[in-house]
């Protein structure tokens, strides 16, 4: 007898039932919904009617169902609308199916890893998220262009006239995002509460909001007679008082990106666009554009002048306000031209906390003396390496004033190979500096500054530079170690010193040269090495860094137990395998076998289930256990164990593959090595999943077929 299907990877790793159609679950759905069954229960439901029995209307029901029953448990509310998203994805309705993914981007902005998904999904259906402009644009800047509008409104009335408003904001990377405010009069001496016509308009697709930004109850009808012309109406949710202004606001659901105009600069990288504001009212109307850009954005050319402009919160608001005559087609054209794409220096001196630079400065200042003691240079790199892996390069130097006399003119401080840096004084200033190609040594280049004030006779000027970019480093394949080099050829003799800022709990692995001291500051550790170098030395210093051994073991352990307690929709369960990522060689793998062992059989499926999606290059330290445990008691186990061996192609095991298929006494591990002999992708197996088709178990034949389909589409691609 079969084990019902269960919530969480832990008592299942139901994955294996849902997330993949052709494995089948482990029981036949229960037909209707569960039985005050709790949200998570509901959601395999759904996912099992979804996935496995293809029941995409039953499974929308359900989805629904969590919806109501869980609406405040935020994490399952969040999975049901993605699933029926994709429900509607499957049935080929796109236009309900970017709907749900909107909710989601809109609804649920914490859950990052669900938003990311839906934010693909609407990517790849043509329509970018968050495509209502009330939630793109600062809420200082609506309220302003609103009140602006309600004034506009006042003028309108005092002459008798109808107004009307469009907002078109268009973004730093010129997406245009289009909607407007409108209002309802009620004139008549009752209040209205049945259906109301708000006005007609070109665009079907759009969305109504009251001023407390509660989506409006609104109908868009095509008119009867033109084709392109629509009707709102408006069934208000509460009576509107008669003789009541009712404000709302409206915008298009869908975004659009501008053609540039004309070419990209190259020197500025900033290109020209055109945008045409317009709108045929009908009635005499004052009719407002709205054109809100960030700043720096520049108005090229218009056809015709704006009223005013504003700057809000980083924006700039034009406004295009007229009296419009009857059936006048009202057209502003504007072109548009950026600043160009923002160039972001990578400033270690932004990066790094204030108490770290503090330290290092303090460090090289007492180097500096001791190397003035010698009569001798003293010169310095800072290399920071984020827990990202990404490095930012700068340091520490100083120019003295010898003479005697005050320096106020262009002094040359150094010389260097990196012309792309910044300096700044001990005060964060930036300075006024500039780096010039040497005449001779092509890649060499000079460092001149002009003070902000004289120079003392004397005086020591301390200052700090930072290079412009920052890169990524490399692992050594599958090892989780990066390398990183430390060098510098100085010319005269002098005092280097190369200090290695890391987070915390990094490790380094190697090096070919003692460091000189090592501090713990403010969650970093700040390692120095630091020698005096004789002249035309190149200084070079080579550190592997990465985590230890127990480090990777504690970092294997929460993943596994993590994810031993998950049910496969929680975010939780990607983020483990996340941190797994960097680690893809024999040391994480054999972390990983320690579990295999375990007698909780939550762990030791968790440790499968991490060997069979963890994307590893190669799981051979970890064959023969898992070979081993496809005898195991535990159907679960030998099932899984056979779909890790199928996916990572593990020749060894390709006979018990086969052999599951056919003879194993349980249905579930029979479907599992089905269609594992898919996932290993070798076309010999063909008579073993024909033979599979007559299976007593109808899920055993579903994944026979699959894997039949995948080795079929497998030949397909070798003929080609």
């Amino acid at each position: 007898m079969e084990t019902p299907r269960i919530a969480t990877i832990g008592l299942l790793l139901s994955v294996i039932l849902i997330a993949w159609p052709v494995l089948g679950g482990p029981a036949p759905r229960p037909q209707g919904p569960s039985a005050g069954g709790s949200a998570s229960v509901l959601l395999q439901e759904g996912l099992y009617a979804e996935e496995i029995e293809g029941d995409l209307d039953g499974a929308i029901k359900i989805y629904e169902q969590v919806l109501v029953e869980a609406k405040d448990i935020e994490q399952a509310a969040a999975q049901a609308t993605y699933r029926i998203g994709m429900c509607f994805l499957k049935k080929g309705d796109k236009a309900k199916a970017a709907e749900h993914f909107q909710s989601i981007v809109r609804e649920y902005r914490n859950n990052e890893q669900l938003v990311a998904r839906a934010k693909e999904q609407l990517n790849k259906l043509g329509t970018p998220a968050e495509a209502n402009l009330y939630m793109q644009l600062p809420p200082e800047v609506i309220q302003f262009v609103g009140n602006k509008y309600g004034s506009i409104c006042a003028e309108a009335r005092a002459k008798n006239l109808y107004s009307n408003s469009h907002v078109y904001y268009v973004t730093s990377d010129f997406v245009l995002f289009k909607g407007g405010m409108g209002y309802y009069h009620n004139l008549s001496d009752k209040a209205l509460f049945n259906k109301i016509r708000l006005g007609g308009t070109s665009e079907p697709n759009q969305t109504h909001y009251d001023i407390a930004g509660r989506e409006m109850n609104t109908e868009i009808v095509p008119d009867k007679i033109s084709s392109d012309f629509y009707h709102i109406y408006w069934t208000p949710h509460q009576p509107v008082p008669a003789g009541e202004m009712f404000y709302y606001g409206w915008c298009i659901d869908k975004a659009k990106q501008l053609r540039p105009a004309s070419p990209q600069d190259p020197v500025s990288g900033s290109a020209q666009y055109k945008l045409t504001m317009q709108n045929q009212f009908g009635n005499r109307v004052i009719e407002t554009f709205f054109l809100v850009v960030p700043t720096g954005t520049e108005i090229v050319s218009k056809s015709e002048d704006y009223t005013a402009k504003d700057t809000i919160a980083g924006f700039d608001v034009y406004w295009f306000s007229k009296e419009v005559a009857e059936d006048a087609n009202h057209q502003v054209d504007v072109v548009l031209a950026g600043p160009g794409p923002a160039e972001t220096k990578a400033n270690l001196y932004e990066r790094l906390p204030n108490e770290v630079l503090v330290h290092i400065g303090g460090k090289y200042g007492g180097i500096s003396s001791e190397a003035a003691a010698k009569n001798l240079y003293s010169n310095s790199h800072i290399y920071y390496v984020t827990s990202d892996w990404v490095l930012l390069k700068g340091g520490m130097g100083y120019y003295r004033n010898g003479s005697d006399q005050a320096r106020s003119e262009r002094v040359r401080l150094s010389g260097t190979s990196s012309p792309n840096q910044t300096l700044y004084d001990v005060a964060g200033r930036q300075m006024n500096t500039e780096i010039v190609q040497d005449k001779i040594r092509q890649g060499f280049y000079h460092i001149y500054w002009t003070p902000s004030e004289p120079i003392p006779p004397g005086q020591m000027f301390y200052y700090g530079w930072s290079s412009d970019q920052s890169r990524t480093l490399q692992p050594a394949a599958g090892s989780g170690q990066y390398k990183l080099t430390m060098q510098n050829y100085f010319g005269d003799r002098v005092v280097e010193t190369f200090f290695l800022a890391v987070p915390v709990n990094t490790s380094i692995i190697s090096r070919t040269e003692e460091f000189t001291a090592k501090d713990t500051v403010a969650g970093f550790d700040v390692y120095y090495w630091s020698k005096e170098a004789p002249p035309n030395t190149d200084h070079k210093v080579d550190v592997t860094l990465g985590v230890s051994q127990e480090q990777l073991a504690e970092i294997v352990r929460k993943a596994v137990l993590t994810i031993s307690t998950c049910a496969e929709s929680d975010p939780r369960v990607a983020e483990s395998l996340d941190s797994l990522k960097p680690f893809k060689g024999a040391p994480a793998i054999n972390e990983l076998c320690k579990y295999l062992e375990s007698d909780t059989a939550n762990v030791r499926r968790s440790a499968i289930f991490i060997l069979w999606r963890g994307g590893f290059d190669s799981i051979a330290p970890a064959e023969e256990k898992l070979i081993k445990l496809c005898g195991h008691e535990e159907n679960f186990t030998r099932g899984m164990s056979l779909l890790a061996l199928g996916a990572a192609k593990v020749a060894a095991g390709y006979e018990m593959l086969s052999d599951k298929t056919i003879n194993d006494s349980d249905g579930y591990v029979r479907r599992c090595a089905a269609y594992a002999l898919g996932l290993y992708g070798d076309k010999k197996a063909m008579p073993v999943l024909e033979k599979a088709l007559e299976d007593k178990d109808p899920l055993v034949k579903n994944n026979a077929q699959a894997a039949i389909t995948m080795l079929t589409e497998l030949k397909d691609t070798e003929q080609k």
